[in-house]
């Protein structure tokens, strides 16, 4: 028998809870994980088309995807162009609501958590449509 009753709600838990991997690069604070992971994600989704940012949602866990879409203002959207600080500038301000964290090291563990349960040809369009300095950072499971 399923913990909710409802084997959808516990297969959904038991994927999101998958991509909770990057808590071996942050340490065991499940509350921290989930929200440097969510924020790391809305990142790039800022910087990507409509159009991939939804290839990319198509692929996420049911709650992830919820977390992928929080806040999400498509007026808002910011161009390409910048430098990686331009990229980490985001994901540092919304880190400041959890224990101090890297935002480098935030956002790589995040990277390669995304790099690895997403589909290799998405994860490398993602990382193609980003800055040629962030594209370098990008974990190498899906370099060219």
């Amino acid at each position: 028998m399923s913990a909710s009753g409802l084997d959808f709600f516990d297969k959904t838990v038991q994927n999101t809870t998958v991509w909770l991997q990057i808590m071996d690069d942050l340490g065991p604070d499940r509350r921290r994980a989930w929200h440097t992971r969510g924020v790391v994600l809305r990142t790039p989704r800022d910087r990507l088309s409509p159009e991939l940012g939804g290839n990319l949602a198509a692929e996420l866990p049911l709650l992830v995807l919820g977390a992928y879409y929080d806040q999400n203002r498509p007026s808002d959207h910011r161009s390409r162009g910048g430098s990686t600080e331009y990229f980490l500038v985001p994901a540092a301000d919304g880190l400041k609501a959890t224990r101090p964290a890297n935002p480098r090291g935030a956002t790589r563990a995040a990277l390669m958590t995304l790099a690895h349960h997403v589909d290799l040809c998405q994860s490398a369009n993602v990382r193609d449509a980003l800055l040629q300095d962030v594209q370098k950072r990008w974990p190498g499971s899906v370099r060219a």
